[in-house]
């Protein structure tokens, strides 16, 4: 069922893709004796094509039990889509500099869209920094734009846990304002981030044999997260921080549930002070627990002990059990 669940929806993300393809034709060939709405109604057209994308693309990858296999086509895809909508947009933007004598930059009806395409936050820390300052840049800190148009660009953007976090708040511009301070008290955390940095190396694939191409993914999967973790202008040593990490992710769930509650607001502590945390766990275990606490050395000394007086006891029964054998007559004699 659900194979032919994926091939239906493969099929139906190759009409999509076939979709894109004919207006990127149709853009290679444009000129300026064209009616420019022929862009404009090909640019809402491109809009539709990209919701139905990642409507079919989602589903795919929930379904498939080997997402991974699909990465191509979505890189593919985004590429082309992202490089398609900036053509398009700057052809509309040199056209309404032609105009522009009859345009009114100051008037809120006559806002030109930003020239280039927003990208889509679905609520991974690692994406948080680009995306922020993205937004930032084009709709956040543009004071000509409405805090309603503001809101309207947010809610576009978003997909995921990260629209799920907006969701009830109604379409009015005061709530832009709230909307953009819940995101940023989610995601704007620099210990988070710099975790999920630290995953994806940690989770680097094993190279099976000599590749030009698994090698450019690897060294590209490296810099690209290392170079985002200097970018979080972490002040704590950044080893100290991947060796947190990785000691983190091997602790037990009640362990880390404190080690996080203990962290509150402090976003890289030194190392010490976690080797210090979990010393002070093993204490308290040890008082707790004075009796079930053993190091390893006493497990085994006991295990050594235990072995040796089975031995012993072994021994004895067989003496005993020889012994018996060998005087038949004290039982005759009693």
């Amino acid at each position: 069922m659900a194979d032919q669940e994926i091939k239906d929806l493969i099929r139906a993300r190759g009409r999509i893709q076939a979709s894109l393809t004919r207006i990127q034709k149709f853009v290679q060939q444009y000129d300026e004796t064209q009616d420019v709405l022929n862009i404009k109604l090909r640019m809402e057209r491109l809009e539709e094509i990209w919701n139905k994308y990642e409507e079919i693309q989602d589903r795919v990858e929930s379904i498939d039990c080997d997402p991974s296999k699909h990465d191509d086509f979505r890189s593919e895809f985004e590429t082309k889509f992202y490089d398609l909508n900036v053509k398009m947009q700057r052809i509309i933007d040199e056209h309404d500099a032609k105009s522009s004598e009859q345009v009114s930059l100051n008037s809120h009806n006559n806002l030109k869209l930003p020239a280039i395409k927003l990208p889509i936050f679905s609520g991974q820390y690692d994406r948080w920094i680009s995306f922020s300052d993205m937004f930032k840049a084009m709709i956040h800190e543009n004071d000509s734009l409405p805090e309603i148009q503001k809101f309207h660009y947010l809610k576009s953007s978003l997909s995921g846990e990260a629209e799920r976090l907006i969701s009830n708040l109604p379409m009015t511009a005061s709530s832009y304002t709230s909307a953009w301070k819940l995101l940023v008290e989610r995601y704007e955390n620099k210990r988070l981030i710099a975790a999920s940095h630290i995953r994806q190396l940690l989770g680097l694939k094993q190279l099976h044999k000599e590749s030009a191409n698994e090698f450019a993914e690897l060294v590209n999967t490296i810099s690209n997260n290392i170079n985002a973790l200097q970018a979080l202008n972490i002040q704590a040593s950044l080893s100290d921080v991947i060796i947190s990490q990785i000691i983190t992710e091997r602790l037990d769930s009640t362990t880390r549930k404190a080690w996080e509650l203990k962290l509150n607001d402090l976003p890289f502590p030194p190392l010490k002070d976690f080797i210090a945390f979990l010393e002070g766990r093993r204490r308290a275990l040890e008082n707790l627990n004075p009796g079930k606490v053993n190091t390893y050395a006493d497990v085994r000394s006991a295990h050594s002990k235990g072995d040796k007086h089975t031995k012993d006891r072994r021994n004895t029964n067989t003496f005993i059990s020889t012994a018996t054998v060998k005087c038949p007559m004290c039982i005759v004699q009693v």
